[in-house]
This record gives C-alpha cells, structure tokens and sequence, in this order.
C-alpha cells in the first residue's frame, strides 16, 4: 500500500460482513476501553482497517449498515455490497488464422530447442591428474595445515609425506649415507627435527639400493617435479559421457614425481608411500592418472616411447604400469 495522493479506495471481503462489523463496533465502543484488546480479537487485516476506520469523526454506523453515504462527510464514504449473481459465460468464436506453415516450423523449432552441450555444464573445465586415482582414502586427502609439528605421533599418511617430500628436495645423486642427507636438511630447515626422526629411513634405503635408482643416475637427464598442464579430451576424464561429446575439450593439471630421459625415450618415476599389500591394488589405483602423466610426457617433452614406473616405498618394490 502507498500513500494516497488525493483519494484512497479499500476494497475487501469479509463474510456476512454485517454482522462482523456490528461485532467490531460493540466491541471497541461497548466493552473495551484499551484499545489493545480488540485488536487481539481481529482475525484478518481488514478487520483491523475496519477498527481504525471506526474512530473516523465521519463514520456512521447505521448509515454504514444501510450503505448510503453521508452527506455531511463526503471524506469518507462506507458501501457494502452484496456478492454478485454469476452469469452465464458466452464464448466468443475464435476467429480462423491463415498460419504461414514456414514461420511455424521455424518458431516449433526455436522453442524445442534443446542445449546439446547441456550434459557438460556439471563437469569442471579443469582438472587435477590426482583426481583421476581410484578409490581415494581420506586419510591420504590433504589438509588446511599439516599436524607434522603439533603434539602426538604422526599418522602413516603423515609419514608417507615426509618420504615423499624427502625424494622432492634431497640431493639425489649425493645421498651414499641418508642420515646425513636429513641432517643436512633439517639444518636447512625443510624438515623439523620431530619429521626428521619420523621419516622411514630403511624404506629409503631401499630405494637407493634399487635397479630404479641406478637408472635414475644413468640417465641423460633427470627431472624432478614437473609440473603440466595440457587440453584433453574429456573422455579421458569422463568416460561415461556420450561420444556425441567425447571430443570436447577439458584441462588437466599435475605434477610428476620423476622423468628419466635417454634421448627421446622417458621413463616416468611415480613414487608411492600408499599402504598396500599388493601391487596390483597400486596398479588398479593409479592407471588412469598415468594415462595423464604419460600424455603430459611425450607432449611436453617429445617423447615417443614412454614407460611408467611406480615405486612402492611400503613394499620396497618397483612395479612397471602398461598403459
């Protein structure tokens, strides 16, 4: 409602209204004196404008029971109308158009039209490589900061990091005695002495001891997290999708632990601290996001013949992934 400029006009409905009215006006002008307690009494707004209405100094009651106007107040003016009879409703004839069958079809078109694309709009346009790992454990998902340093014994998947942070930032080609190697990087504070006492260092040990290791060293050049990004087909990412949309396109991101190259062959290193029991439960995890890794590979690098290598710190094992 706004404020009248030169008339307001209130219209509503109310059943038997007479009475009701009638109600109102006994109540507020016979019973009550604190004008609180029939509005309390008031079940519908209009009985509310009716009340206020009521202390008008042009209102009438009986003049309002008969519904004729006052004609010494021609301010404010009360009518009560009775409910109209319904009448028969005739139907006009809808008159006959000549429809250009062209124009219709174009317009039948138009508004069937159906977003081809549409199965697409909840799938991210960016990817990370590591969401494509299988059966993902909680325990392994990062979290806002890492407990390395608070009270209590680390968990495995803690522990699991540090190797892996280990493996990121060690002198790789220097590492005969690896006490020393962490000594020399708590000094320069990439561990804390309590992650330093907490990285396994017989798991490493192993790695150092290994066929891989020796290649790594061997090798023309070595890389050490490489980071990608690359378009893809978002069936790579989606294989669900229908093909009338396979082809689209979609970009994944990652970072890969290691590369070996020997000319314009690459050996991918993928260093893993998973507690598993088998290889093949590493196998089945981790193959759709080495179908990245390698794609990432041979076109960030040139490589035509690519070969994936997953290290097991927790089995002490070098497991080959065909893709």
């Amino acid at each position: 409602m706004t404020r009248a400029e030169e008339k307001l006009y209130l219209i509503g409905s109310m059943f038997n209204p007479q009475k009701k009215i009638a109600e109102l006006y006994y109540n507020y002008f016979g019973n009550f004196t604190d004008t609180a307690v029939p509005l309390s009494l008031c079940s519908s707004y209009m009985q509310w404008i009716l009340l206020a209405l009521m202390t008008h100094p042009a209102f009438d009651f009986p003049e309002l029971l008969s519904c004729c106007k006052n004609p010494d107040s021609p301010e404010l003016y009360f009518a009560i109308y009775e409910k109209c009879q319904e009448t028969d409703v005739v139907e006009k004839e809808k008159p006959e158009y000549n429809v250009d069958k062209d124009i219709l079809e174009i317009l039948n078109n138009r508004l069937s039209y159906k977003y081809p694309y549409a199965v697409l709009t909840d799938i991210p346009v960016k990817y990370a490589a590591s969401a494509m790992e299988k059966d993902v454990k909680l325990q392994y998902l990062a979290s806002e900061a890492p407990a390395f340093s608070g009270a209590g014994d680390l968990t495995p998947a803690q522990r699991g990091t540090l190797v892996h942070r280990f493996m990121e930032i060690c002198d790789i080609y220097n590492c005969s005695d690896i006490n020393d190697e962490i000594r020399r990087l708590v000094r320069n504070n990439a561990f804390t002495s309590k992650e330093a006492e907490s990285i396994n260092v017989g798991s490493l040990k192993a790695f150092f001891d290994s066929s891989l290791y020796k290649r790594i060293t061997s090798a023309e050049k070595y890389v050490r997290e490489q980071e990608f990004s690359m378009v893809m087909p978002v069936s790579l990412v989606n294989e669900n999708l229908p093909e009338s949309v396979s082809n689209e396109k979609v970009i994944v991101q990652g970072v890969i632990d290691g590369l070996i190259i020997n000319g314009d062959t690459g050996e991918i290193v993928d260093y893993k601290t998973d507690r598993v029991s088998t290889e093949r439960e590493l196998l089945e995890r981790y193959s759709e996001q080495m179908k990245m890794y390698k794609s990432a590979a041979e076109e960030c690098f040139g490589l035509r013949n690519v070969t994936i290598t997953l290290y097991s710190f927790h089995l002490s094992k070098e497991i080959s992934l065909k893709v």
